[in-house]
């Protein structure tokens, strides 16, 4: 079977078919290196799959790299985004660890499906949303938005 080349979202260059997986096609752009895809269905994906094992078992994780990030900072004093938050269950362990102000976006939940203040958090984690975004990925220019000059944005995929 053969793929037609694509044009690259970041840089405009030519992309070629790179691999299939679970039956989405992947391109990579020769120029920049970006591997990508057409836009995803993203109905009924909040939590996205596994996400209770993914929390369970991996939440503990995230918290201690939070703790390290905020090193020298009170963690009351703290402002942490969720980004792609799905059901919250970071942003309860984060509360529980002391971090209070944790606050979650996601866009297909109604609960935290208003977008977060400007210049607002230190640290912006965000846990396999990004192949969720847009073909324009907008949406780094609002987590980047977002952030406090020097903050952080911790990226999981």
């Amino acid at each position: 079977m053969e793929v037609p080349s694509k044009v690259c979202p970041i840089c405009n260059n030519e992309a070629h078919y790179r691999l299939t997986k679970e039956s989405v096609i992947y391109h990579q752009c020769e120029h920049c290196k970006v591997l990508f895809c057409d836009e995803l269905d993203n109905s009924n994906l909040v939590g996205g799959g596994a996400h209770e094992e993914r929390n369970t078992l991996q939440n503990h994780l995230r918290v201690a790299r939070v703790e390290e990030m905020a090193t020298g900072m009170k963690k009351e004093d703290v402002f942490i985004l969720d980004w792609g938050c799905g059901f919250g269950r970071l942003i309860q362990d984060l509360k529980r660890a002391g971090f209070v102000n944790t606050y979650g976006y996601d866009s297909y939940n109604p609960e935290f499906s208003r977008l977060p203040e400007k210049d607002r958090f230190h640290i912006i984690i965000s846990v396999e949303t990004f192949e969720h975004f847009s073909g324009s990925y907008i949406e780094i220019d609002v987590i980047h938005r977002c952030l406090k000059k020097g903050g952080i944005c911790c990226v999981e995929t």
